[in-house]
């Protein structure tokens, strides 16, 4: 007797929906614009896990994996595969351990080194904003244990549906940048505050102690409980 086919459904991308991206380079906001995959090559997307070519859930090539752009994003539906991952990655999805998506790209470069496909602008406090606006390519699109936006979603198709999933509006997008824009701020503040505990640690070294450092001393000590 054959198994029953099962199938995890969801969407890798979203339009419209900032998320704070982290690179070495350092930290910024970045949105998926409408339209960004219009002229992308999508002729052989894999489907993978946690982007991992040696764990293939599905291809587009040979109809195990379906995809489609519509106002909210890339929605994609991949056929489980009756391997061992396969199945591993249908328990997880289906008891909601993964729960979001990522996906695979390239962008073309110029002569200069800067990519037409993207554009750069801040917020009020001065946050850089990267908007992907072209993609040249879409590689894959993977189930993440991690994904860098937290919004994407992928299901075990008989559990929960994707039908609740809906495009962010002009006000939708306002409160997503100021979640991010929050995240990122929390981010740096645990920095500076790892930061100014080396400081006093360093502080605390300095022998004879001036009147500046003392002052200094007791600033941090108030500030983070310090002894």
């Amino acid at each position: 007797m054959s198994k029953e086919k099962q199938y995890l459904s969801g969407y890798a991308l979203l339009f419209n929906v900032p998320y704070v991206y982290t690179s070495r380079e350092g930290s910024f906001i970045e949105v998926i614009a409408p339209g960004a995959l219009d002229n992308a090559d999508m002729s052989d997307v894999v489907a993978l896990f946690n982007h991992s070519p040696n764990v293939v859930l599905g291809r587009n090539t040979s109809g195990t994996l379906n995809l489609k752009t519509d106002k909210t994003g890339l929605y994609f539906r991949v056929q489980v595969p009756n391997t061992s991952s396969g199945e591993e990655a249908a328990v997880l999805v289906g008891r909601r351990d993964v729960t979001t998506c990522s996906w695979g790209f390239q962008m073309m470069m110029d002569r200069n080194g800067t990519m037409p496909g993207e554009t750069w602008t801040k917020t009020e406090r001065g946050t850089p904003i990267r908007t992907i606006t072209s993609v040249t390519k879409v590689f894959d699109v993977s189930v993440t244990t991690w994904a860098a936006n937290p919004k994407t979603s992928v299901f075990l198709e008989g559990g929960t549906t994707t039908s609740d999933i809906r495009s962010a509006d002009s006000e939708a997008m306002a409160r997503e940048l100021d979640q991010a824009q929050m995240q990122m701020e929390l981010t740096l503040a645990r920095h500076n505050l790892e930061k100014s505990k080396f400081e006093y640690g360093q502080l605390k070294r300095n022998t004879p102690l001036r009147p500046e450092v003392i002052k200094q001393l007791n600033f941090f000590k108030k500030l983070y409980n310090l002894k």
